[in-house]
């Protein structure tokens, strides 16, 4: 099991060390360090912090998603701090914190140290992440947050630990148990195969292909409405594997600097089709879409004349 282990630890570090290598001082790793340091200082409008009750609220939304599922806001890049918590995530948050206090007390007095410890790491990483949200910079966005979903699995997972040992031992047991994983594995597998084609999003892919088509000035500086952020960075990120021009408007800083603009290239923006962010800046031509995003050049002087 330590080999396998070591094995797929190199797996995981393999690719972004391979690309801080390739990309030097400009790399995601090197990006990372600037930013955890410090060296790359948020914008000067960002919320420098955020208060107790935002980040308690912001991380309670997220860690019962395992039992409540997802939420219904209108996208990805909403501001969690600025949304109330709804009650139901409360009192589910409130009763997976519990369940982990429970373990942890049952399990230091029935000296089962392994499930004792990883329910007092539920509870610690959960003080630990509102924490950290206090001290963020900028939006608490949802996606930035999903990472807190995984918190009270650990203790879910250990929980069984408590039976007693001549059940734990149990030929029986462990037949019933095995065969429940391997149900649950099969009805996980057979779920995910069915949503993917609903619910991969390949738009990125298609407006980068016709913003190429498209022909324009060279570097391409992509803005975007701030519900369509994901879609500019999965765009940007995309055009830097090609080797095609497309930098972040501004200075972003969930960019590396080698992808920032600089104000020379053709200005494009990205917005939703529809919504009160969806028109377009007077005088801006379409040059890609999608059933849910547009691209919209707005520097007409840097464009290609418009096949008639």
């Amino acid at each position: 099991m330590a080999v396998l282990g070591a094995v797929v630890l190199v797996l995981i570090w393999l690719p972004p060390v391979l690309e801080q290598l390739r990309a030097g001082q400009a790399g995601n790793l090197s990006h990372l360090f600037s930013v955890a340091t410090g060296q790359l200082p948020p914008p000067a409008d960002w919320a420098q912090s955020h208060s107790l009750r935002e980040s308690l609220g912001a991380v309670l939304r997220m860690l019962p998603v395992t039992i409540t599922g997802q939420d219904h806001l209108p996208s990805s890049v909403v501001d969690l701090s600025d949304q109330p918590l709804p009650l139901v995530r409360l009192l589910a948050s409130a009763l997976l914190l519990t369940v982990a206090v429970v373990v942890a007390v049952l399990g230091f007095r029935l000296r089962r140290w392994f499930v004792a410890v990883t329910a007092l790491g539920t509870l610690v990483c959960a003080v630990t992440a509102v924490v950290l949200e206090t001290q963020t910079a900028g939006p608490l966005l949802q996606y930035a947050i999903t990472w807190a979903v995984a918190l009270p699995v650990p203790t879910l997972m250990v929980v069984t630990g408590l039976l007693p040992h001549r059940t734990t031992e149990s030929r029986a047991v462990a037949a019933i148990g095995t065969f429940a994983a391997i149900v649950t594995c099969a009805l996980f597998a057979v779920v995910a195969t069915i949503g993917a084609p609903s619910t991969a999003n390949t738009q990125p892919i298609t407006l980068l292909a016709e913003l190429k088509q498209a022909q324009l000035k060279e570097p391409i500086e992509l803005t975007a409405a701030p519900s369509v952020w994901p879609v500019r960075a999965a765009i940007v990120n995309l055009a830097d594997k090609e080797g095609y021009r497309v930098l972040a408007a501004g200075e972003p800083p969930q960019f590396p600097r080698r992808l920032w603009g600089d104000g020379t290239g053709s200005e494009v923006i990205a917005l939703p089709t529809t919504g009160p962010e969806s028109a377009p800046p007077t005088g801006a031509r379409l040059v890609a879409q999608t059933a849910t995003y547009s691209l919209w050049l707005v520097d007409s002087v840097n464009a290609r004349p418009a096949v008639p």
